[in-house]
């Protein structure tokens, strides 16, 4: 790990809630004990990592989970086209789920879809190149670590096992490469540590395969595929945390090259960051360039935006967003700006308040949501009565599982507001969301 990783304190998040351990538990309550933190008391979560000698919290990846979104679509739409296809997660009553739903804008409301063969939360789901939905990893029931995948159909509406990871693990990251595989990278194992591995899921064959190991073990970082310029089609994985050597924060950042599956140490960010969200821009003045934003160093949750340009391979201070975030969701629009929402503040408080960057402008807020909220998902519509706007489902609209909500709005990009919108059928955090092609 890079020397200029950091150890914390925990800075100003949440307090720690009673009922989670301190000592160092059994692989079951480990697991029990740092989900609890990380839903409730990320700021904690930093004591708890230097009382475990092995074993690190839960991260954002999967968390927060916002689904890799392909940029190849399916040359015919199927018959689910346009719809958010809502999977996993935990319930207000702390039952993690295996059902799955459909948000139809035609309706403007949500329809419950045959479910997973496995409940899961903190997993991730990708787009795939053929239209299908990869589900892979996350934590399920009894907090067991997960290494199944499965495959969502849109064209029959039903979930199928496909090859399992080589490795078990949550708050992991998925990114569609440009070849149509999907890279998997990090996160949590069963033992509690952070995993240095990354592997590829090939959809041809529906297995995963090892691929390069990380120059660093990452729980927590974010991922997000350069999709032009020089560098186009590398993977660029930064920050998160990690445990070797009692190492916590990193930040550092790698690239993932696909055609020889290596990845290479690039420059480091100005802060050692985890539960940081990274955007990559296809088109325009930041062409190729990565905007990381939030997220949570030795302090405490931030607000900082760095940006990462792939000619010097290095990152500069991009701007600040009206309140500090984790636990939020940046989601890239149509007009190319990037809308960041809710999320956890450096006071511990659940946030409504949201920011729009608009590359050659800068930051600024922009309408408040209709509840405040965290673990949610925000998923831009690219055709239809609602394109270019963003479905936020679910999450929580305060810092405890039982504040869990099913409730969901739509962000409009041209008046800037929000709107309340259908209710899920479930209350869900941890889940996943993905716009059908």
């Amino acid at each position: 790990m890079s020397d200029t990783t950091h150890q914390g304190d925990g800075g100003d998040g949440a307090s720690f809630e009673a009922g989670a351990e301190y000592q160092r538990p059994h692989s079951f309550a480990r697991h029990r004990a740092l989900l609890a933190l990380w839903v409730f008391a990320p700021a904690a979560l930093l004591l708890y990592t230097l009382a475990l000698s092995s074993g690190c919290g839960p991260g954002f990846g999967a968390s927060e989970v916002t689904a890799t979104v392909s940029t190849t679509s399916t040359s015919t739409p199927g018959p689910r086209s346009g719809q958010v296809l809502i999977v996993g997660g935990e319930s207000a009553s702390a039952k993690v789920l295996s059902s799955a739903e459909l948000y139809q804008p035609a309706t403007a409301k949500f329809k419950a879809a045959e479910p997973m063969a496995t409940a899961r939360m903190f997993h991730t789901a990708t787009l795939l190149q053929n239209g299908k939905v990869l589900i892979a990893g996350g934590l399920g029931t009894g907090s067991s670590v997960l290494a199944s995948a499965e495959l969502y159909d849109p064209s029959t509406g039903a979930f199928a096992k496909t090859g399992t990871m080589t490795t078990p693990r949550y708050f992991h990251t998925a990114t569609l490469l440009q070849n149509g595989s999907v890279l998997i990278a990090g996160g949590i194992g069963s033992s509690g540590s952070v995993l240095q591995s990354a592997e590829l899921y090939d959809p041809s064959s529906g297995t995963f395969a090892a691929t390069g190991t990380m120059v660093n073990p990452r729980a927590l970082h974010a991922a997000a595929l350069i999709p032009t310029g020089t560098q186009s089609g590398a993977v660029l994985l930064c920050g998160g945390i990690a445990n070797s050597s009692g190492t916590l924060i990193d930040n550092t950042a790698e690239l993932y090259d696909p055609t020889s599956g290596s990845f290479t140490a690039v420059g480091n960010m100005l802060d050692s960051l985890f539960g940081l969200k990274a955007t990559a821009f296809a088109s325009g003045t930041l062409a190729g360039s990565v905007l990381v934003a939030g997220g949570q160093d030795i302090f405490g949750v931030v607000g900082n935006l760095e940006l990462y340009n792939q000619t010097t391979s290095l990152f500069g201070l991009a701007g600040l967003m009206s309140t500090s975030r984790i636990q939020f969701t940046a989601t890239l629009l149509q007009t190319g700006a990037v809308l960041y929402a809710g999320g956890l503040n450096g006071s511990g408080t659940v946030v409504a308040s949201a920011d729009l960057y608009t590359p050659g402008v800068g930051i600024s807020a922009t309408g408040a949501m209709t509840d405040s909220r965290r673990y949610h998902t925000a998923t831009m519509f690219t055709s239809g009565t609602f394109a270019g706007q963003v479905l936020v489902a679910g999450g929580q609209d305060a810092a405890s599982v039982a504040n869990t909500v099913a409730t969901a709005e739509i962000y409009s990009p041209s008046s800037g507001t929000f709107a309340a919108t259908g209710t899920m059928t479930s209350s869900r955090f941890g889940h996943t969301a993905t716009l059908l092609p």
